[in-house]
């Protein structure tokens, strides 16, 4: 889906003095404590198109909340990040950008509940053949998933690939070793997207995964309280170094951790069922 938005030349100037103030009060210079920079003085430091891009950021925050409202109020869910272009932006003038997203259709879950007690029940007979807790919970997750009606925005797929690849190229330079050495010492493999079509399969069952654990929180009511999550965070951050912490914003280990835990109370919940 698709969303043109245009903000009326005097609604984009509130955003832009908003912006302004934003910036002042963060910004600190010679001669002025903290917020008291005057705003012409704001403006050439920052610069025009400094203050247009925190104006920007602003409204397409807005319409994005509204978006969302509008979506749920007709029990559509949007999935994955929204694409933002902006297509005219200059002081004076509409602010024009366009989002595009990608919704879900309704996500048919199959008896999660009965094909865990299943499951873990013929886990019990076997004598505990199934001896690791993560690989009995992969077990129950591919059951339920594989029983779940669902098709996958190519939007989810294609950030699963993106997400295995970072995850790839972190574990070989840790090993001292180049990506595109790496790339080279596979056979087969000539490029970034060779990889990618091989992991494919793998993706989709990730993608899958995840939303599977996310329809089961729902419907379960499992939240993870954001107390918890605050202090978590705050913990996360505590054990990163000085030069870890400034690649990372508190707000996306928040996101993280969010659904690290809420996937542990899925399984949690699903190991109840016995």
């Amino acid at each position: 889906m698709e969303y043109k938005i245009l903000i009326e030349p005097n609604k984009f100037e509130e955003y832009y003095k908003k912006a302004l103030l934003q910036i002042k009060g963060d910004l600190e210079l010679p001669g002025f404590r903290v917020g008291t920079v005057p705003e012409k003085t704001v403006e050439e430091k920052i610069g025009e198109s400094g203050i247009l891009e925190e104006a920007a950021e602003l409204a397409i925050r807005d319409e994005w909340t509204r978006i969302l409202r509008e979506l749920e109020e007709k029990n559509i869910e949007a999935v994955g990040r929204p694409q933002v272009e902006i297509t005219k932006i200059a002081k004076g003038n509409p602010f024009e950008f366009k989002i595009q997203i990608s919704v879900i259709d309704k996500i048919n879950l199959p008896d999660y509940k009965k094909i865990a007690k299943e499951i873990l029940k013929e886990n019990l007979e076997k004598e505990k053949e199934i001896r690791q807790k993560g690989e009995l919970r992969m077990k129950t997750l591919d059951e339920i998933s594989q029983k779940t009606k669902i098709d996958l925005p190519e939007i989810l797929i294609e950030s699963e690939l993106n997400r295995m690849t970072a995850e790839y190229k972190s574990s070989v330079s840790d090993m001292g070793i180049k990506w595109e050495d790496y790339l080279k010492s596979l056979k087969n493999i000539k490029s970034e997207n060779d990889l990618k079509k091989n992991w494919r399969e793998d993706a989709v069952k990730r993608a899958k995964y995840g939303l599977v654990l996310r329809e089961i929180a729902k419907k379960e009511n499992l939240i993870p309280l954001n107390d918890f999550l605050e202090k978590e965070t705050e913990e996360f951050l505590r054990k990163m170094t000085d030069e870890e912490r400034k690649k990372v914003s508190k707000e996306n280990i928040k996101e993280y951790l969010f659904g690290r835990t809420r996937n542990e109370m899925v399984f949690d919940f699903l190991e109840k069922q016995v």
